[in-house]
């Protein structure tokens, strides 16, 4: 799947006892929306520039295991949601994520949890988060 086929991202990061943090990011229309369960001083949406959106892509190609992520047949409920997740793994664990793409064909997703850190193919695409926001892609 080529990067310019997605259409939206949806990033979700949850920290235990701290909150969640979620970026809407929709490639076709030019905007990022930002959500930030506990800071809503840092709820926003900005318009994009067609050079931001191209970095965006460019960074999705950097991270090659975002482009291979499963298929879905119907789109997932990600906002608000990585907390209240009963898996056992989400419980021992003090950072969740969920990724979400949408191309032409349907939905993408990765989730997983750790300890302290995002996973490494997914600092791309944070960075450029944080540059084009201006926030860092973080729960304080």
């Amino acid at each position: 799947m080529p990067a310019r086929d997605i259409e939206s991202i949806d990033c979700e990061l949850a920290v235990y006892r701290k909150g969640f943090l979620s970026v809407h990011i929709n490639l076709s229309r030019g905007y990022l929306t930002w959500r930030e369960s506990n800071c809503w001083t840092n709820n926003f949406t900005r318009s994009l520039r067609p050079e931001q959106i191209d970095q965006i892509r460019r960074s999705l190609m950097e991270s090659n295991w975002i482009l291979k992520l499963p298929e879905l047949l119907e789109h997932p409920v990600t906002t608000g949601r990585l907390l209240t997740d009963d898996s056992p793994d989400t419980n021992r664990s003090s950072i969740a994520w969920s990724l979400c793409l949408k191309t032409p064909e349907g939905f993408r997703r990765g989730t997983g949890s750790s300890m302290n850190t995002l996973p490494e193919g997914l600092n791309p695409l944070k960075q450029t988060i944080e540059s084009i926001s201006r926030l860092p892609f973080a729960l304080r």
